[in-house]
């Protein structure tokens, strides 16, 4: 019987050591390990989309399908839900001229999908592409003044310093060869990248399709995954049916509300800071708004933190500036709520409560300044309603006044572009790869005093590799200081994915390239 038993282990291990070479063919020399657990290659793994208006990633205006379309094209960079740039179709990168030159070194021995080598030439002819034809990717061009190719570099001259630059370069690179017309035109026009996996043309129906892994992807261990199977589906409402049956592994934030999530325990959640930036624009119009004891009065009376558990259910990132503290180097977000401090600053801009009516008031040559605002609020957004809401009982226990005016559509508008508020809660997106000078006064929309402006920028303009974490702390003292506006928070994305699909990590704009490093756990 004990012989019987040896035996049978012994099978059991040459069958299990056979399954694992015919699954993982040449990679099986080199499996990681994860979480304990050895890699298994050539697996498929389930996604979703909704059917696809264009496989052209720069025309598309579906996000899921974008995430799709990502795993077939590779950026120069890609940008971590840190914020960190990682090289992708990039070798490294080198800043030269006082931050005014950025010169991108590219890899060799790189190939597109169709077997044609990859090389500056496709760099200039994307770039020129997204000029011409791709405007929502002109971001890419606010703060380049040329460019130009130089053997397997590309240099990116620049109108002024930028210190996260090479952040912006994350977008697709298609090939030189490519046909504008069909690229632009045909809906089903066959993608040709360099990334991990390339479209099965033989799958595509009306309900998925099918991508394979890329053989001769330059990166040889990835990816894990032998094929993605994406799942077209309906809506949003689908999509999280689909998630909570385990017909799809993984599901982006733009499907479900975080008030809403009901799924059972059997996944996990990666969040990061997101592009939308909330904050209390300054009509300097206003004389009282001049004063920046005022307008450091109001950051003060506004709890943050409370603020974001309330509004956004504590998925969103408090700042006391532009600065994401999800995206530069750690949090150095640091709460400036006090009402004390608050008391100190009307006292400094020579505000008392003389009458004892519960708002401050400033008597200068007859007139009477009471510090009661005309506060802005679109509408139609109900976290704007919201923070005005929270912000109307928060200026009441700092003895202000804000006279919340909600308007809507072109009611709104109107009075945004007639500057008919005091102080305007608004919203802007801020991209990890921006050029956060512009964002000061996000190009004018919002003026901010030019000294404010200039004392602001000269210390972006000073940020380099070695001085970042310095100089980051310093800007956002700064902004603080002098208040051109009052920051309030970021959003947040999030990702869920099953326990079953391990090694998942979150990007965040090619959110699905985790799956790279992603397999699935039976």
């Amino acid at each position: 019987m004990l012989k019987i038993i040896k035996k049978f282990i012994c099978l059991v291990l040459i069958f299990a050591v056979s399954a694992a070479f015919s699954s993982c063919k040449k990679e099986t020399a080199k499996i990681p390990a994860a979480d304990g657990e050895k890699i298994v290659y050539g697996q498929n793994i389930n996604l979703f989309s909704y059917y696809p208006d264009t496989l052209n990633p720069f025309l598309t205006n579906i996000k899921e399908n974008y995430d799709i379309l990502t795993l077939i094209y590779e950026p120069l960079f890609a940008v971590r839900d840190n914020g960190e740039a990682v090289p992708c179709l990039a070798a490294g990168y080198e800043v030269l001229n006082n931050g005014l030159k950025v010169v991108v070194n590219l890899r060799e021995n790189v190939k597109f999908q169709s077997g044609a080598d990859f090389g500056a030439d496709d760099v200039i002819f994307t770039l020129k592409y997204i000029a011409e034809y791709a405007p929502s990717f002109l971001y890419v061009f606010d703060n380049i003044q040329s460019y130009s190719k130089d053997g397997l570099s590309v240099v990116f001259n620049l109108k002024s310093p930028q210190f996260n630059f090479v952040s912006c370069l994350d977008f697709p690179i298609v090939s030189r060869t490519t046909n504008i017309q069909s690229f632009n035109g045909d809906s089903k026009f066959l993608p040709n990248g360099c990334g991990a996996f390339s479209l099965d043309a033989s799958s595509f129906k009306q309900k998925e399709m099918r991508l394979v892994k890329n053989e001769s992807y330059y990166k040889n261990d990835y990816p894990y995954a032998g094929s993605i199977c994406v799942k077209f589906l309906k809506d949003e409402s689908v999509a999280v049916s689909a998630f909570n049956s385990n017909e799809i592994s993984a599901l982006t934030s733009d499907e479900f509300m975080w008030g809403d999530v009901a799924f059972t325990n059997e996944y996990s959640s990666i969040e990061y800071g997101g592009e939308w930036f909330y904050f209390l624009a300054f009509n300097y119009d206003n004389e009282m708004l001049c004063d920046e004891n005022v307008r450091r009065m109001i950051l003060s009376v506004i709890d943050k933190e409370d603020l974001v558990q309330k509004v956004f259910q504590s998925h969103a990132y408090p700042t006391n500036s532009i600065i994401n503290p999800m995206y530069y180097y750690g949090k150095i977000y640091s709460s400036k709520f006090d009402l004390d401090n608050a008391a100190d600053y009307a006292k400094n801009a020579s505000f008392t409560d003389k009458d004892k009516n519960g708002i401050y008031e400033k008597i200068t040559e007859d007139v009477t300044y009471l510090l009661s605002f005309d506060v802005l609020v679109n509408g139609d957004d109900d976290k704007l309603l919201k923070i005005a809401d929270f912000l109307s009982e928060s200026a009441k226990k700092a003895k202000m006044r804000f006279n919340i005016i909600a308007l809507s559509g072109d009611d709104y508008l109107n009075a945004v572009n007639e500057k008919s508020y005091d102080i305007l809660i608004t919203k802007e997106k801020i991209g990890v790869g921006e050029n956060l000078a512009s964002k000061i006064d996000f190009n004018a929309k919002y003026i901010v005093p030019y000294e404010i402006y200039e004392k602001l920028s000269a210390v972006l303009n000073e940020i380099n590799d070695k001085n970042i974490n310095e100089k980051v702390r310093e800007f956002d003292d700064l902004y603080i200081s002098l208040a051109p506006c009052v920051a309030i928070c970021y959003d947040s994305s999030a990702m869920l994915n099953h326990y079953s699909l391990r090694n998942m990590t979150a990007w965040q704009k090619d959110r699905y390239r985790g799956i790279l490093e992603s397999f699935i756990k039976y």
